[in-house]
C-alpha cells in the first residue's frame, strides 16, 4: 500500500501529527520530531531537543506577505510541558519554554486572517490557557478555569472568540478575548450550551474534540465518541447530527452535484435564515455519512485534513480533498 512511513512510535505520539500547506508533514517519532514531504516520502529533517515524548505537533501560520517572509516554524511539545519553536528550513531550535510540571494538552498559534504570529495559545493539563510570546517565551496571560477543560479552537473568522470542550458535554464560548488583558469570565463574555443526553453514560458524553468550520462562520464541530455534532455557535441551535461506528466517516452535503465554494467567499449565514429554524427545518441543513475510511489495520486515534491555497472547483465527489 502507498503512502505508509514505516516505523514504530510511543502511544503519547497519537496526537504529535500536523500538515502544513505546501506538502509537508511534521509528526512526533518518541523525542524527535520528523518532518516529512509527502510528495516524495522523504524525511526532509529530523529535529532533537526534547527529553520527553513529544505530544503536540503544531505548523506555523502562511509566511507574511513583505519581502522577508519569515521561514517555516513548527511549534512541539512533549509530556513534560516543554514547548520548542523550530525553524524547520535551517533545521534549528529557535526558543524553548514551559510552564513547569504542567502537560500541554491543545497549542493553537493564535492571529486573524491567518496570517504568521509571534503568539501562541496553549491549554495545560491544570486548566490553564496561557497566551505566549514565541519571541522571548514570556507569557502574555494566564486564564485559569474551575472546571476541566479538554480542548480549545479559535473562531476562525474572528480570532477574539475561543470556544472550549469542558466536563459534562458542555461547550464553552468566550468572547472578547486581546492580547493585552487576561480574559473575564463573566456572563457577558463567557457563554455555554450542554450537550448531554438523559441515561447516556459519562463517556458516551464526553466530548473528545471540536473545530470551527474553516469555510463557513458560525459552524463549530462538537466531536464524541460515538457520533459528531454541528452547532451554529450564534443560534445556538445543533444544525445536524452523525452517528459514528469505530472509524470516522467522510461526510459532505447531500447533494453531489454542488460544486464546492471557493474559500470563504460565502457563509452559511447568507443563504440560510437560522432565526426561523425552529418553524421551517431547511432540508438543505443535512450532514450525512457518505462512506467509510477503510480498515487501516488498528483503529484510528487522529485524523487530519490537509489544508489547501486554493480549492479546486471539480465535479468529482472527492475533487480537492486530502485526508
Amino acid at each position: 500500500m502507498t503512502g505508509i512511513i514505516s516505523g514504530q512510535l510511543n502511544p503519547r505520539n497519537k496526537d504529535a501529527i500536523d500538515w502544513h500547506p505546501k506538502g509537508l508533514v511534521a509528526y512526533g517519532c518518541h523525542t524527535v520530531l520528523t518532518v516529512v514531504d509527502v510528495a516524495s516520502y522523504k524525511t526532509i529533517q529530523t529535529l532533537c531537543g526534547h527529553e520527553r515524548t513529544i505530544n503536540l505537533v503544531k505548523f506555523g501560520l502562511q509566511e507574511s506577505l513583505d519581502e522577508n517572509a519569515y521561514g517555516l516554524k513548527c511549534v512541539s511539545s512533549d509530556i513534560s510541558g516543554k514547548l520548542i519553536v523550530w525553524a524547520v528550513i535551517q533545521g534549528k531550535k529557535e526558543i524553548s519554554f514551559q510552564k513547569p510540571g504542567d502537560e500541554v494538552i491543545q497549542v493553537e498559534w493564535y492571529t486573524n486572517y491567518d496570517f504568521y504570529t509571534d503568539l501562541l495559545l496553549t491549554l495545560h493539563a491544570s486548566n490553564t490557557l496561557v497566551l505566549w510570546n514565541t519571541k522571548n517565551g514570556e507569557k502574555f496571560w494566564i486564564l485559569n478555569f474551575s472546571s476541566k477543560i479538554f480542548d480549545f479552537g479559535i473562531d476562525p473568522r474572528n480570532y477574539t472568540n475561543i470556544a472550549f470542550a469542558a466536563t459534562n458535554s458542555i461547550v464553552m464560548f468566550l468572547k472578547n478575548v486581546t492580547i493585552s488583558d487576561t480574559p473575564i469570565l463573566n456572563d457577558t463574555n463567557l457563554q455555554t450550551i450542554k450537550f448531554s443526553d438523559e441515561g447516556s453514560s459519562s463517556d458516551e458524553n464526553q466530548i473528545v474534540q471540536i473545530a470551527f468550520h474553516k469555510s463557513y462562520e458560525d459552524l463549530l464541530f462538537a466531536i464524541f465518541p460515538s457520533k459528531v455534532v454541528l452547532l451554529h455557535t450564534e443560534s445556538k441551535q445543533i444544525i445536524a447530527t452523525v452517528n459514528t461506528e469505530n472509524m470516522f466517516p467522510l461526510c459532505r452535503n447531500h447533494n453531489d452535484q454542488i460544486t464546492i465554494l471557493p474559500y470563504r467567499v460565502q457563509s452559511l449565514g447568507d443563504i440560510t435564515p437560522f432565526d426561523t429554524l425552529k418553524d421551517n427545518k431547511s432540508d438543505k441543513l443535512n450532514f450525512i455519512q457518505s462512506g467509510m475510511v477503510p480498515s487501516l489495520g488498528s483503529n484510528a486515534t487522529t485524523v487530519r485534513i490537509r489544508p489547501m491555497d486554493n480549492i479546486q472547483m471539480s465535479s468529482s465527489q472527492f475533487g480537492g480533498k486530502h485526508l
